[in-house]
């Protein structure tokens, strides 16, 4: 999740394949924190959505970083590989949550 854009490599025919991306160390610590924030959204549910988002807001995240890493994420969960359709569409759903609320 915390790949920056690679500098060199050949090209690849998946779209979304991305072999010669490298790690960004410095995003790591937004990152886990971004995804605890999902994950705890996700195990609390909808109806506590008002707590989630003081919680990105008491966090401080760095916008564009943060939210690059997690639509990255987004737009790779593979189904059914990674998990069912419904349960990924959730984990989307909530990526998203916090993207827009950064």
């Amino acid at each position: 999740v915390t790949r920056r854009h690679p500098q060199s490599g050949r090209g690849v025919s998946a779209p979304f394949s991305d072999p010669y991306r490298q790690t960004e160390p410095r995003v790591i610590p937004y990152v886990d924190l971004a995804l605890r924030i999902v994950s705890k959204a996700m195990l609390m549910g909808p109806e506590a959505t008002a707590n989630v988002l003081e919680m990105i807001k008491q966090s401080d995240l760095p916008r564009k970083e943060t939210a690059t890493c997690l639509m990255y994420l987004r737009d790779r969960i593979g189904v059914p590989r990674d998990m069912t359709f419904a349960q990924a569409r959730q984990l989307r759903a909530y990526l998203n949550l916090v993207v827009d609320n950064l």
